[in-house]
């Protein structure tokens, strides 16, 4: 059946910014270039950004855009939790999590929502386009996929189906996923508030990464379906930040701390991946241990 391309229709976004003067603008641009419609409403909160004044230009510019401006690094998860709480009021049919180095394409928005209102899309939860890389430096597409969904293996890692191919081909069919990647999720807020009690669409206790998996996970055991839409993209700007090995440690330590944090909530939920799942998270933490303390110790005393 086509789909039929349709204004926006009360959709709230909700971007959570740190230090992202280098991509925030850029998004924001493609936003509204594509979707001036009054129905939409942007909601930016900032995680304590030591420099504000990149922010005050976009106020300047964008005055419909809402800007929260927290005092402490709240992080990914309290901060889009904060951007929720404050969009309930307008009572919004669908939530666009959005990341601030994500760049929205032509038609994307309004094209996801025409399918998320089609009586046979009532169960799915959240949709995704296809997500390509994109180059800050060279400022265009890298021509790589950085995520066409979030996979599982059958020993329980969660991984970014195609992130580094070039191969568009391979995920060229819309397809039900077990996750959606946190740089780009269309939600019905029907769903979120289903598996949010007082607000907290995203585990606070996470703080940081795998929040994505934990909410996919959370949404599917309710019932809801996750659907790639590959015929659809948006561009991400992952890494512009630097390297994995660039990363302070206690990123690093966090992410497998939230490894352990996934598998626990859903040990029994996703039986039998997460008995093996134990034995490959029990090896990465100590592969994980060895090198931050370890072997970047050693690197450090050489220094």
């Amino acid at each position: 059946m086509a789909i039929q391309s349709s204004t926006v229709v009360h959709t709230q976004v909700i971007i959570v910014t740190h230090k992202s003067a280098p991509v925030i603008g850029k998004c924001l641009a493609a936003l509204f270039k594509h979707y001036p419609n009054e129905d939409m409403q942007v909601c930016i909160v900032d995680s304590a950004s030591p420099e504000l004044s990149y922010l005050q230009e976009l106020q300047k510019a964008y005055p419909r855009v809402e800007f929260l401006l927290e005092n402490s690094n709240v992080g990914f998860c309290l901060g889009n939790n904060i951007g929720y709480r404050a969009s309930q009021k307008s009572n919004s049919e669908f939530v666009l999590f959005l990341n601030p180095d994500a760049f929205i394409t032509p038609d994307l928005l309004p094209k996801l929502i025409a399918r998320m209102q089609q009586p046979e899309w009532a169960d799915v939860a959240v949709c995704t386009p296809l997500l390509l890389g994109y180059s800050l430096k060279e400022d265009k597409p890298s021509g790589l996929i950085d995520s066409a969904g979030i996979g599982m293996s059958s020993y329980g890692r969660f991984f970014d189906r195609g992130q580094g191919s070039s191969d568009l081909s391979a995920f060229s069919q819309s397809t039900e996923v077990e996750g959606v990647c946190g740089a780009f999720m269309l939600c019905r807020r029907a769903a979120l508030d289903a598996v949010s009690p007082n607000g907290e669409v995203f585990d606070e206790s996470f703080y940081m990464y795998k929040e994505d998996v934990d909410l996919s996970l959370r949404l599917r055991r309710a019932g809801g379906r996750l659907m790639l839409c590959a015929d659809l993209a948006a561009y991400h700007c992952r890494g512009w930040l630097g390297s994995r090995a660039q990363m302070p440690r206690w990123t690093i330590t966090q992410s497998i701390r939230n490894d352990w944090r996934v598998w626990w909530k859903f040990k029994i939920y996703l039986l039998p991946n997460s008995i093996l799942s134990f034995f490959y998270l029990s090896l990465k933490s100590v592969i994980v241990a060895t090198d931050i303390w370890l072997v970047r110790g050693l690197l450090k005393k050489g220094n």
